[in-house]
């Protein structure tokens, strides 16, 4: 279990990691070794390829596949934050034109009269 442990602590700190897990998309993530049943899967690559299933428990496979979710939920979070800078930002210019125009509006009115 340690072993997934500093796996993850290593994919936390590192953010070209993160950027491939999450590139992974919604992939499922097996750790074949045949010598290992619960961080990997109990048998190795080319048997996983045939019977697309496996004996072991996938612990670490499972573990990086939450820690993606998470990941992605992070830049969902990210990116809608982003989304709404922007459209304060645009309010407050959009608002701010506006109260120019009218300023200069009246001046304008002010001039023909």
């Amino acid at each position: 279990m340690y072993m997934c442990c500093i796996s993850i602590i290593q994919f936390k700190q590192h953010a070209n990691l993160q950027k491939q897990l999450i590139d992974t998309g919604d992939v499922r993530i097996v750790f074949a070794c045949n010598s290992d049943g619960f961080l990997g899967n109990g048998c190795d690559t080319e048997k996983l390829l045939k019977a697309h299933s496996y004996p072991g428990r996938n612990t670490l496979g499972r573990s990086l596949m939450r820690l993606r979710w998470q990941l992605q939920q992070q830049v969902l979070l990210y990116q809608h934050q982003i989304l709404l800078i922007i459209a304060v930002c645009t309010k407050i210019m959009f608002s701010s034109l506006v109260k120019k125009a009218q300023i200069v509006s009246k001046k304008f009115t002010q001039c023909k009269t």
